[in-house]
């Protein structure tokens, strides 16, 4: 009998996941289309290519990471990354997580796929604006020798 319920539970389990993972990956195409959702499918292993997607990775957690004011920060050099500035006098720290899904670049051109979470915390370390976890796919373009995010697109 012990085994049958958890043969039962698991098989439930195995349902739920299967249908939340559906309708994600649903709503994913309905945003981007099928040809885009199809790209994360793609694992990249060209070290060159992975340099430059981490690289601007970094970049993004530094520029989501940041707590304060709009005063000191260099939004003119970040690209279409200065969206992830979150400016809120209250917010004291960030907690910040991006995970590269996939990348490609040729000719100067390509995207980079990646799965990020933000929260932002107050002095008496109250969460004061968060958001879950979001796929974006951006852009990207060298320019001037620079690799540089030119367009962020993420479901609202």
């Amino acid at each position: 009998m012990k085994k049958f319920l958890c043969a039962i539970l698991f098989l439930t389990m195995v349902i739920s996941l299967s249908a939340c993972g559906g309708k994600g990956v649903s709503t994913l195409v309905k945003h981007y289309g099928q040809e885009k959702v199809d790209e994360m499918e793609i694992e990249c292993t060209d070290e060159t290519q992975l340099k430059v997607a981490n690289d601007l990775i970094a970049e993004a957690k530094d520029i989501m990471s940041y707590c304060g004011s709009g005063d000191g920060t260099n939004k003119e050099d970040c690209g279409a990354l200065e969206r992830y500035y979150f400016f809120d006098d209250k917010a004291v720290r960030a907690d910040v997580s991006i995970e590269l899904v996939t990348t490609k670049q040729e000719n100067g051109k390509g995207y980079i796929w990646v799965k990020y979470s933000a929260d932002y915390y107050d002095k008496d370390d109250t969460l004061v604006s968060g958001n879950g976890e979001a796929y974006s796919r951006w852009d990207i373009e060298q320019l001037d020798g620079k690799w540089t995010v030119t367009l962020i697109d993420e479901i609202p």
